[in-house]
């Protein structure tokens, strides 16, 4: 491998890294924020808020495990991308239902009765919020892995920007109680999931179109041959580089 390829590698590595490195900040930033601002009791009932949070982040993560070999696949990532997402957001919406019903009774159930006892922070009245935080930033994550299947990093600067406001909305105002944090939270996740889903959604890559069947057989065999000299990547129509990586992928 020579040098050039190695520190393209590299490079590549380190962006995926830092993409992945930011939505995981994402699922405790929230946290961190309000160790600042809170103490007491309503600090340790937000941290133990912040488990729902992350419960419902780690829940549908083997979804996109699952759909990444298929989203480096040009030809097969439209459909992989939908299904992951509709499964995602499915686990999601079952997720925040079961802590909307639960309430009280499974704050209690779960963690402790101190935690439901009246006084402080309802917990239990917002632990739907959490899982609220959870569920969309698993969608970012998905969007996430997509964009390293595609070797691009649009998705990373979304993430970028959503650390940005969660920490600009929370540092500059709403940071005076505990419900006020974690719906700032909710409010930036949502914003960073709407960004994310449509930067993978909007992108078309080689063999996704109709003008991929064009040309008939000796247009196929042409491109075969193209690729074959290019390498493992395709271009779409959009710029976004696509990772065919034909040996790679189909494992």
């Amino acid at each position: 491998m020579s040098s050039g390829s190695e520190g393209g590698y590299l490079t590549e590595v380190l962006r995926a890294a830092g993409g992945l490195g930011g939505i995981l900040l994402l699922t405790v930033l929230d946290t961190l924020l309000a160790s600042r601002y809170l103490s007491g009791s309503d600090l340790g009932r937000y941290n133990t808020g912040g488990l729902i949070a992350r419960a419902a982040f780690f829940a549908p993560s083997f979804v996109a495990m699952l759909a990444y070999p298929r989203l480096a696949r040009p030809e097969e990532r439209r459909r992989a991308l939908m299904v992951s997402l509709v499964l995602t957001g499915g686990i999601g919406v079952v997720g925040i239902g079961f802590a909307t019903v639960g309430g009280n009774p499974l704050i209690k159930a779960a963690f402790g009765a101190e935690y439901a006892a009246a006084g402080g922070f309802d917990l239990g009245s917002y632990g739907w919020v959490f899982a609220s935080v959870g569920a969309l930033l698993a969608l970012v994550n998905l969007a996430l892995l997509d964009g390293v299947a595609r070797r691009s990093h649009a998705v990373s600067v979304v993430v970028l920007g959503g650390i940005v406001v969660e920490t600009g909305v929370v540092v500059g105002f709403a940071h005076g109680s505990p419900g006020a944090i974690v719906t700032a939270a909710a409010v930036s996740a949502f914003v960073t999931a709407v960004g994310a889903v449509g930067v993978c959604v909007g992108v078309r890559g080689v063999g996704e179109g109709g003008d991929a069947g064009e040309g008939g057989e000796g247009g196929d065999a042409g491109e075969s041959g193209s690729e074959s000299e290019s390498g493992s990547e395709g271009v779409g129509d959009d710029g976004f580089r696509i990772a065919g990586a034909p040996g790679a992928a189909r494992l």
